[in-house]
């Protein structure tokens, strides 16, 4: 069910993020390295332009991870290489698709 109300997922297992990155050669990649020095799965990546702005791009990933402090090391790590960060959900993965 969709609430405005913050629900603590103590059994996340995957999470829906995006943020940019700077218009610089492997700004990406750096990021992306983040997610795999900690063990961090991405499930899904896509990118899209940001609007009124040349040359910049939202990104969009899934990530899925084994333990809870690999993620959240994950996520420190990626907040000084991005910008506009921004965890869109938190919650179990879906084993059954």
């Amino acid at each position: 069910m969709l609430s405005n109300d913050v629900e603590e997922q103590a059994s996340a297992n995957k999470a829906s993020l995006s943020f940019q990155t700077g218009n610089s050669v492997g700004s990406l990649a750096s990021i992306l390295q983040c997610f795999a020095d900690q063990n961090i799965n991405l499930s899904k990546i896509q990118s899209m332009p940001v609007i009124g702005k040349r040359n910049e791009y939202d990104f969009f990933v899934d990530v899925e991870w084994k333990k809870q402090s690999d993620y959240d090391a994950a996520i420190r790590k990626v907040l000084k290489h991005s910008i506009n960060f921004n965890i869109m959900g938190e919650y179990v993965k879906n084993d059954r698709i």
